[in-house]
């Protein structure tokens, strides 16, 4: 199949699997959410069906599912210890535990929404498709910035642009740690399931904008976990498919 048609199949799976929101509006929001992003997961072996004919355990070792759990949310929960430890400082002890929140915002979103940008788009673009490295990381940064600036619209043009460029850095960061762990996405899903947790866990925002200390805290996670992976990942050639 040429990669014009891998693309397309691609971007089509994708915004399809995006738009299926509309689907479930009629349900109440605790149940509603849940199904959409669940769906998700539905759209992209629906994609990769299409595109290589792939039966659901191939799709699940295409998505980058099959690599070590245990590898990549360890690496996660170790990267993301100074971001617990600021907001724990900076709270002065002040937790708010929402189960609710903790199952849609935190486990839900990070394992869902990895699996369709970074192990679905992201890896169909670059390593089916063709694309290079920085087109790839672009295309799917920008799409998940846009993705998460719901929460921001009420909070006027500065809070929008803000709130999509943090993302849009998060996604691209996210697709680099997906690299250079031989396409371990657990890595990714622990991070963003960690930093999300942190920040949920201490009240810091309704929005990825945060504060001085939470900006802080993730500034130093993100370090950590470039250092992390710098010095036990093999650099391999980025700027073009593998």
């Amino acid at each position: 199949m040429s990669t014009h048609k891998l693309t397309l199949i691609a971007l089509s799976s994708f915004l399809l699997a995006l738009a299926s929101r509309e689907v479930f509006r009629f349900l109440p929001q605790a149940v509603a959410v849940p199904a959409w992003k669940l769906g998700w997961i539905l759209f992209c072996f629906g994609g990769l069906w299409i595109a290589h004919r792939m039966n659901p355990r191939s799709a699940i070792a295409e998505l980058g599912l099959t690599a070590s759990v245990v590898r990549g949310l360890g690496i996660a929960l170790l990267a993301s210890l100074p971001m617990l430890v600021v907001l724990l400082l900076a709270s002065k002890n002040t937790i708010q535990f929402n189960p609710r929140a903790m199952f849609s915002s935190v486990l839900l979103a990070a394992v869902t929404e990895e699996i369709l940008f970074r192990g679905y788009l992201f890896r169909q673009l670059y390593r089916r498709a063709g694309w290079r490295f920085v087109p790839a990381v672009l295309v799917t940064g920008i799409l998940f910035g846009l993705a998460h600036v719901g929460a921001a619209l009420r909070g006027g043009t500065y809070e929008v642009l803000a709130v999509a460029g943090i993302t849009t850095l998060g996604g691209a960061f996210f697709s680099w740690l997906l690299l250079r762990w031989n396409d371990n996405l657990w890595v990714p899903i622990g991070m963003h399931l960690f930093m999300n947790a942190w920040w949920d866990l201490f009240a810091v925002s309704t929005n990825a904008v945060g504060n001085w200390n939470a900006n802080c805290a993730r500034v130093l996670t993100i370090a950590l976990a470039i250092l992390i992976t710098l010095k036990y990942t093999t650099r391999t050639d980025i700027g073009a498919p593998v």
